[in-house]
């Protein structure tokens, strides 16, 4: 749907998991960068500082989201942030809500993939650190499921395709 630059399919394991008990997160990378080929969007996988794993997608200056911050009112008529019926979180979603967007945070640990060339990209995302949700490094409590990387890989791939459907709809 997209023609962005390629996007190699990388991983980082950075985090020090001393003392974390046992459990998948210990072998998994801490960030995977990768393009959806059904999107044609970069995506990301970071784990967060909580120790839980955060998604993301990014899209191109020619998207309408891009630059926008999630929770920007879509509707020209409302007159009232606060009141908003139409937000970008509104239309996109995944795991526990879009909770981030932004341009790339230059770090090899931050939320920005890696590329050959000029790039100008701005992703949405989301954290898997809710009620609920397991962080490995703290207590667990009754209920509470750890997402691992294979779900988080999933609610990225159903984001890319909401934000490549998004594009579609704006423009056609």
């Amino acid at each position: 749907m997209y023609n962005t630059p390629p996007v190699e399919e990388k991983s980082w394991h950075f985090t020090d998991k001393t003392g974390w008990p046992q459990g998948r997160w210990l072998e998994e990378p801490d960030k995977i960068q990768w393009r959806d080929d059904g999107a044609g969007l970069p995506c990301l996988i970071v784990r967060g500082p909580s120790g839980a794993l955060c998604g993301y997608v990014g899209v191109p200056e020619s998207h309408p989201y891009f630059g926008k911050d999630y929770g920007q009112c879509l509707d020209l008529k409302c007159d009232h942030e606060d009141w908003c019926h139409q937000r970008i979180d509104s239309e996109i979603g995944a795991h526990g809500g879009i909770t981030f967007s932004g341009a790339c945070s230059e770090s090899e640990h931050g939320i920005c993939h890696v590329i050959e060339g000029d790039d100008k990209t701005w992703w949405f995302g989301f954290d898997c650190a809710h009620s609920g949700d397991l962080c490995p490094p703290r207590d667990r409590y009754a209920g509470d499921w750890y997402k691992d990387v294979d779900y988080v890989k999933s609610e990225i791939q159903s984001l890319a395709l909401q934000l490549a459907r998004i594009k579609h709809e704006k423009v056609a």
